[in-house]
């Protein structure tokens, strides 16, 4: 059927992804599979931009970061609050607290990293993105 074929092409996308992420022999290339995967959205390559939002790379962690905005799940969000919490750099922070705005109204986890960060980060771009993640 029609939406089966769908699903598979969606799983081979997810799969083509890991291999390319397990190719990727620069920071850019990190960069540009996890762009790939944010656009793809896919919930099979979580874990692998888990990963990522440990690079020592900040851009990397930031790509990460944004890549797992449509992801699902305890790990991304608890990942997301953590970055979000202790992160090194304000741009990861930032993108961490953009990226848990889906979750802020149904996960109280989400919700009280956003308004911790809101109150308390020590960057002005960081409150302003937990403040407008909690605000939508």
């Amino acid at each position: 059927t029609r939406g089966s074929r769908a699903s598979d092409r969606s799983s081979r996308l997810a799969e083509r992804l890991e291999e390319f992420m397990g190719e990727a022999e620069t920071p850019d290339q990190t960069r540009a599979v996890l762009a790939a995967m944010e656009n793809a959205g896919r919930d099979d390559n979580s874990a692998t931009v888990l990963t990522a939002l440990t690079d020592p790379d900040e851009a990397t962690r930031t790509s990460a970061a944004k890549a797992l905005r449509r992801m699902r799940g305890a790990d991304v969000r608890q990942a997301l609050a953590s970055t979000l919490a202790g992160d090194a750099s304000a741009e990861v922070r930032a993108a961490a607290a953009r990226s848990l705005q889906r979750s802020a109204r149904t996960d109280a986890e989400a919700r009280s990293a956003l308004e911790a960060a809101a109150e308390n980060d020590a960057s002005e771009d960081v409150r302003k993105a937990a403040s407008k993640a909690l605000a939508r």
